[in-house]
């Protein structure tokens, strides 16, 4: 069963109760600003419910979101490892920036024994990934 956290333009949150992992999807163009608010929102579910499997699933992002990065990475990330996140699965998208700006978010490669990241090219990869800590093949 999946409950509808926040649906907005350029983000929906949604919780799969069955699975135990808390849905980002991205969409359209993001704003710096939006980007916060998305984090900030997914920040204060995951402490309501404890959670500690995240999916962002950027499919249908499209142009670049570097200008987020640095606070991503430096403000958001270790409040939300602080609260119990455990695993990010991301989600690329086809769009060339998009995927350009993933790739620079991840590239510090910030893992440790408590929280690590990974990016996958399907959210059925994606999700495996989350639930095993492998990928099918």
């Amino acid at each position: 069963m999946i409950q509808i956290i926040l649906e907005q333009q350029n983000l929906v949150i949604s919780y799969d109760k069955v699975k135990n992992i808390l849905i980002c999807r991205w969409v359209g163009y993001q704003s710096v600003e939006g980007i916060q608010q998305g984090c900030e929102a997914i920040l204060a579910h995951a402490k309501t419910q404890n959670q500690t499997y995240l999916l962002n699933n950027l499919a249908e992002l499209k142009g670049t979101f570097t200008a987020a990065n640095d606070w991503i990475n430096n403000e958001w990330l270790p409040k939300a490892i602080s609260e119990g996140l455990v695993r990010t699965a991301y989600v690329y998208s086809p769009d060339v920036f998009a995927k350009f700006a993933l790739n620079n978010l991840l590239k510090p490669r910030q893992t440790s024994d408590k929280y690590t990241y990974n990016a996958f090219g399907t959210v059925e990869d994606a999700i495996d990934w989350l639930l095993t800590g492998s990928v099918e093949s």
